[in-house]
């Protein structure tokens, strides 16, 4: 035991004056060097990015009057759900996640929530914006179950998120948003200007709501 401590004395020693003087003085320098021309340093002003998936496709023909854009890895994934719990669930366009959102205040989002119990339930989620009207951008997720179940909607959270890991701050949607049409819960805006202060912007990716999964009860 004393042999091995002794051991690590010599190589933590070894470790701490591992580079000689003359080349801890020399990379100081070149430290100094980089610092005054900044070459590695963030910039005073830089564009943001807005990255946009490369696996766009388009859902139908493109002679309807309003083409309808997806991206083909993210549309229609499945997830297997269980009786009781509460799901996040996130639509929109994965951007870049360094960079600012992708869809723009002068926007419009709609999220269908389906009520009707099923096996397999689909919620999509539709955004036009003025960069790509009239064709519009659509993503879904299917929700299944070997049991029969259905959906509600855990008021109140309704929101628009922004998939950049810099800014996070989520843009809650109003109440009024919501509406029963027919069997779905649709939940969306036609513009952002409401919901903002005078001089401000909001960029986002996602309209995100939380449901409940409640299997039938069987007769």
């Amino acid at each position: 035991m004393k042999q091995a401590k002794n051991t690590e004395k010599t190589n933590t020693k070894i470790s701490k004056n591992s580079i000689p003087a003359h080349e801890r003085t020399v990379n100081a320098g070149a430290f100094e060097d980089s610092w005054e021309g900044r070459s590695w340093s963030k910039p005073k002003l830089e564009e943001a990015r807005l990255g946009i998936p490369l696996t766009m496709e388009l859902l139908n023909s493109p002679d309807d009057e309003f083409p309808v854009m997806a991206d083909s890895m993210e549309y229609g994934r499945r997830f297997r759900v269980d009786d009781g719990k509460v799901y996040a669930v996130r639509l929109g366009i994965w951007s870049d996640a360094e960079g600012i959102g992708a869809i723009p205040g002068n926007s419009a989002a709609t999220i269908f929530i389906p009520t009707v119990p099923a096996r397999d339930i689909q919620i999509t989620a539709t955004f036009a914006f003025p960069e790509m009207f009239p064709a519009i951008f659509a993503d879904a997720v299917r929700l299944y179950s070997e049991t029969e179940f259905s959906l509600e909607y855990v008021y109140g959270s309704a929101q628009l998120e922004c998939n950049s890991i810099i800014s996070t701050k989520a843009l809650p949607l109003d109440n009024t948003a919501l509406e029963q049409v027919g069997d779905d819960i649709v939940i969306g805006h036609t513009n952002l200007n409401s919901l903002l202060p005078a001089h401000c912007t909001y960029n986002y990716d996602f309209i995100s709501v939380q449901v409940k999964v409640v299997f039938s009860t069987e007769r």
